[in-house]
Formats: C-alpha cells, structure tokens, sequence
C-alpha cells in the first residue's frame, strides 16, 4: 500500500468482507471511492459545490447501470481528471470502461456525437450510452499501454486507418454537437482578456494563427476528425493501436497529426526539440503535405496555448508550447 487511496480500498475491503459473498452487493459501496486522486486535483477544486452534487448523481445511479450491463466489479481510474472513468467487469460485455462526464464540463454530447461518426476501424468500441446520467460504455482495451512513437509499425498502421477512413463533411451530415475549428479558434482571441497571466505572449500568435488559417485553410475540405490525437488518446492492445477520447472537430485532415507531434516533441527534451520536430513532421508528411502540416501544427499550437493557461497555475507549458510556436514559423522561414 503506498497511496491514501489505497489505503481507502483496503479499509472498505475489510469492513464489507463479510457482505462481499452476496452477488448483488458491487451495488453497494463506500461513495468515497469515487472520488479519484484526479478529480481531487481538478474538478473538486476548481467547482466543489458542482462536483459534489455530480458525484451523488453517479452514485444514487449506480445499482441501475451495474443492474443494465450486469457489471460483476470495479476500480476507479486515479488518473481521470475531466471525469470518472470506472475500469470494469461485465458478465454481458467483459473487460470494459464505464466513463461519466459531468455537465458541467461541457464535453458529453460532443465526444458521444463523436465516438458514433468516427471510423470504427481505429475507434475504441463504444457498447453503450445512458444520456440522462451521461455515461458511455466502451470495451476496455488492454494492457492500455500509451502509444508512442517508437512503436512506429503500429503508429503507421493507425495513421493509415486515421487518414484514409476519415470522414469527409457533407452538407447532409447534421452536426449537433462538434464544433467548427476555425470558429473554436477566433473564439479564443475574442476571449483573450480571460488570460489569467501570459496575455502580451500568446494574442500575437492567436492573431498570427487566425490569418494564417484564413490564408491556407479556408477553401480547404473539412473532414469530421478525432482532434486530439496524441499519445495519451491512444492505446495498444498488444497487437495494434486503438483511438479512445475523441475531442471532436470539423476541421483540415492535418490536424489529426499535430498533437501527436506536440506532445512527443514535448516529451523528448534530452533528444533537442527542434531535431525531434524536424523528425516528427518529416514522418507524418508521408500522411499529408509537409508544409500544411507544419501551418497546421502553428495553428494549432496557439490554440493549445490559449487552452493552457487555463489547465495549469504555473505558465512552465505556456512557455514551452511557445517555444515549439518559434521552432515551426523558423522551419516554414527556412
């Protein structure tokens, strides 16, 4: 036992063993365990009241969802912080992945809209919804070792599947719930001034990215992608790559690969980011054009600075993700 919820789950073994012989009892359990290291770092402090009252939703829900997909037992994923993702069993369905996204997180619908419109040739399966308590059911995959990009046979053979089933927007595809990028993204500058610190750092590059955009992307095809396609969004099952947690966008094909190269660049600091960006970007020009997708990457990297001054109190990311924005524009000069 090294962690306190650890230590949680012991002291609720011990004083249910004597029920735990009883086969409807995974209905019955200590509330307290929903609550996930991850929601205690995020959501329960950035909206207590919300997350709180989320929370004995999920709770007073449970024997009806354990009851509907005959879920036999469970562990809370720790690491979750935009909701509670419960690892579990089920009689009907096996190994799999009960997911609640709270309302007030705003992403429910989107990702739902999503996981239905993306190819399910390198989506993770989704089994099953209950909309009222906003909970999807989705085939767990395992081991959910995280993708990178050393396993370059796998991530190839992803990227075919990402690329070449994606889907084309058409007028008659009635989107409800995911967002336009170029929208999404002059969204961000008209809400420049909610940046709590790095203001006079980041409204030049949204400026940058917006006229950019406009100049190579606005007569371009729009395609229904996956949107946040880096490592940590994709898992290996021993034997290939699967796509779980789709943000949802209607945007050019050469965002599917700019996150991936984000973070992995990111990630590799010891390699030199700039060498490592050169290496990404010569990768995936083999999916799309190099240069569009270093213009996308420019892009899009302003759009994740913005986001990032939100999801961090300190700007050591913000700085970093500035950085790559410098890397790009000298590799498109050059």
């Amino acid at each position: 036992l090294t962690y306190d919820f650890e230590l949680t789950y012991a002291e609720y073994m011990l004083r249910n063993l004597g029920k735990l012989t009883r086969k409807s009892n995974v209905a019955y359990f200590d509330k307290e365990v929903l609550l996930t290291e991850g929601i205690k770092s995020y959501l329960l402090r950035k909206e207590t009241e919300k997350t709180t009252k989320w929370i004995d939703q999920i709770y007073a829900a449970m024997p009806e969802l354990i009851a509907r997909w005959e879920i036999t037992s469970f562990v809370p994923n720790q690491i979750s912080r935009y909701g509670l993702v419960l690892q579990a069993k089920s009689q009907k369905y096996g190994n799999v992945i009960v997911k609640f996204i709270p309302e007030f997180v705003e992403r429910f619908e989107r990702e739902l809209e999503a996981l239905r419109l993306l190819p399910e040739s390198y989506m993770c399966p989704l089994y099953d919804v209950d909309e009222e308590n906003r909970a999807m059911l989705l085939r767990e995959i395992k081991p959910a070792k995280y993708a990178s990009f050393e396993e370059n046979l796998k991530l190839s053979k992803l990227f075919e599947k990402v690329i070449g089933d994606v889907v084309k927007y058409q007028d008659d595809i009635a989107l409800q719930y995911i967002p336009d990028y170029y929208e999404e993204l002059k969204g961000k500058l008209e809400h420049a001034d909610l940046m709590p610190y790095c203001k006079e750092e980041i409204i030049p590059e949204l400026q940058y990215a917006i006229r950019l955009y406009e100049q190579v992307f606005t007569d371009s095809d729009k395609y229904i992608v996956h949107g946040d396609l880096h490592e940590l969004n994709i898992l290996d099952d021993g034997n290939r790559f699967w796509g779980i947690d789709p943000n949802g966008m209607l945007a050019p094909i050469e965002l599917e690969c700019v996150r991936f190269i984000r973070n992995d660049v990111r990630n590799h600091p010891t390699f030199g980011y700039e060498a490592r960006f050169e290496l990404l970007v010569h990768y995936f020009s083999k999916y799309v054009d190099e240069r569009r997708l270093v213009q996308m990457f420019l892009i899009d990297m302003a759009f994740c600075t913005y986001n990032s001054v939100f999801e961090n109190e300190l700007p050591d990311e913000t700085y970093l993700n500035l950085e790559l924005i410098r890397i790009a524009k000298s590799w498109l000069e050059n």
